[in-house]
């Protein structure tokens, strides 16, 4: 039971751990994306004094800084919470500040398919193991309640000499109680329990092998998203830099600039989102089998 507990304990610190350095970046982008809107909105507004701009646009990018601004409030409130969270499971003080690198993240080293690791999970997880072994232990209960129903009997011989020199000699015949009932409620009363664990660990078993393919498949999708973003972002970055250098030149406004840095950032917004989703799933597979270290700092 205390194995089981610390477990989980250490599997909600490395969540905490990793959704923190997730809302750090986060927070980190959303900076940047306010002052992105903000030389957007000025630039607008030069716009629309040279006539070329109109209103709507105006008021269409006020809104975006807005936005931005409400989105980089809502990451600094979220890094808040989850420094708090990791400090509250690793006991530590509300006012600790732990160094994390925003380089650093936890991502796979690797991940061993869901049959195996079912059968890891099997001799490995601790609540497993402990019904197993309960479920062994009420057996030899079972059975040293089945044999108490068969009531010992024990024979002896007695003999005594009266005044007169007559001897005597008769039997004596001893049996343990019970003897009506032969034991029977507590011989149901221990099957029952045993049937109890039985149950008990046949549904964990099944829930196990369960969960153990749907994180699987959860993982494949999110991996599968998130290679397709990592094979994207540099040919926007890529896009971004012919802008930048075409704008540098006077070849053209910066408006379709502010676009493609906009659409840049919304992009690493959701790689982050895609990195949360693989943590999360990833610490529920470690949770599942029971093997730590499926999820690992990754610089």
């Amino acid at each position: 039971e205390i194995a089981w507990q610390e477990w989980q304990v250490a599997e909600a610190a490395r969540l905490h751990c990793g959704n923190l350095m997730l809302t750090q970046k986060r927070a980190k982008l959303a900076q940047q994306s306010v002052e992105l809107n903000e030389a957007f909105l000025t630039a607008m507004e030069h716009g629309v004094d040279l006539g070329v701009r109109t209103q709507q646009e105006y008021a269409a990018a006020q809104i975006a800084l807005q936005e931005s601004i409400k989105k980089q409030a809502d990451a600094q409130s979220a890094v808040e919470q989850e420094r708090q969270a990791l400090n509250a499971v690793l006991g530590l003080a509300p006012e600790t500040e732990l160094s994390l690198s925003l380089e650093e993240s936890l991502d796979f080293q690797g991940l061993a398919p869901a049959d195996e690791l079912f059968e890891y999970a099997i001799s490995h997880r601790p609540d497993l193991r402990a019904l197993r072994v309960g479920h062994e232990s009420q057996e030899a209960r079972v059975r040293a309640a089945v044999r108490s129903s068969f009531p010992k009997i024990t024979l002896g011989l007695t003999g005594g000499r009266d005044t007169d020199n007559v001897r005597t000699l008769g039997a004596g015949i001893g049996i343990e109680l019970p003897f009506f009932d032969r034991n029977q409620g507590t011989i149901a009363l221990e099957r029952a329990t045993r049937k109890q664990l039985a149950d008990e660990y046949q549904a964990r078993l099944f829930q196990t092998r369960a969960d153990l393919a749907r994180i699987e498949e959860s993982l494949r999708l999110v991996r599968q998203k998130q290679t397709l973003l990592n094979n994207l972002l540099p040919k926007l970055e890529r896009q971004v830099g012919f802008l930048q250098k075409s704008v540098n030149a006077g070849e053209m406004d910066s408006f379709a600039l502010y676009a493609a840095k906009n659409k840049l950032l919304a992009k690493k917004f959701q790689l982050l989102e895609l990195e949360k989703s693989a943590l999360e799933w990833g610490l529920a597979m470690e949770l599942a089998s029971g093997r730590y270290g499926i999820m690992e700092v990754k610089q």
